[in-house]
């Protein structure tokens, strides 16, 4: 709870906050067998990880990888997405033609979303973010997919 504290007093999303400390912080911890009190990761660089989540600026998925490196590393957040070329794909027009791509690439999907079926979207979205290698913001895909589509 002191670490949970230490992160929210530097953190608006809390909710956010105790869930990634919960689900990912700690399975770090307990895959490298380190107490909380040892955590590698100082709180100011959890709640900028957080922040930069609920801001969009990063993906979940990206988020999970950034968290690894710190967790290895000590480096804050920032840092790492630099260093790795982690920054998320902005461009309007990239997701289009990435999306696109996909569609073409398998028809079957395409021709279901057409006909009304909502769990091809999923397969496409999973996809396009395979695709990007976790740098396409899921919900812009969503967008982007069904506009062309639907």
């Amino acid at each position: 709870s002191e670490y949970f504290t230490s992160c929210a007093v530097m953190c608006e999303d809390r909710k956010r906050l105790s869930n990634w400390i919960i689900k990912e912080l700690f399975k770090l911890l307990n895959d490298s067998s380190i107490s909380i009190t040892a955590c590698p990761v100082a709180p100011v660089n959890f709640a900028r990880l957080i922040e930069l989540i609920s801001k969009g600026e990063i993906t979940e998925v990206i988020a999970r990888t950034v968290l690894y490196e710190m967790f290895t590393t000590g480096k804050e957040p920032d840092t790492v997405i630099n260093e790795k070329d982690l920054k998320p794909i902005k461009n309007d027009d990239i997701l289009i033609r990435t999306v696109e791509e996909v569609l073409k690439e398998n028809p079957e999907a395409s021709a279901q979303i057409k006909a009304g079926e909502l769990k091809p979207v999923d397969f496409i979205l999973g996809r396009v973010i395979k695709k990007t290698r976790g740098k396409a913001d899921p919900k812009k895909v969503r967008e982007i997919i069904g506009k062309t589509l639907l």
